[in-house]
């Protein structure tokens, strides 16, 4: 891999942060000047991908002399913990900030045992 390939698809993928709670995990990925209707989310085999599909870029009767700016897309997957309950995925779009809820299988949350006395 090449100077060249290592920069660019480092910077062409989102980045993406990963947080845990105690009933959920939540994928924070940042899509700036991406259109809401052009992302995707997909859950299958316990594996979530996250995809952005290359726009269709039309000139009319125009060639480009420079360009710089990106009109690429880009996909990455993420594998899902056991404790996910992948019909309960949730998404919210806002400002250019994608935030996936992943909520945890309920016998995956903490809970309290009571201790009794002895009988």
């Amino acid at each position: 891999m090449n100077a060249y390939t290592l920069l660019f698809n480092q910077v062409s993928a989102p980045r993406v942060d990963v947080a845990e709670t105690k009933g959920e995990y939540q994928l924070t990925a940042e899509l700036p000047g991406i259109p809401q209707d052009r992302v995707q989310i997909q859950v299958a085999d316990g594996v979530l991908e996250l995809s952005v599909p290359t726009p269709e870029v039309q000139t009319e009767e125009a060639r480009w002399l420079l360009r710089e700016r990106s009109v690429s897309g880009y996909q990455r997957s993420f594998r899902l913990p056991r404790d996910v309950d992948q019909s309960a995925i949730a998404a919210k779009f806002d400002n250019g900030l994608l935030v996936v809820i992943l909520p945890k299988l309920p016998e995956a949350q903490p809970r309290k045992v009571v201790v009794q006395p002895a009988a």
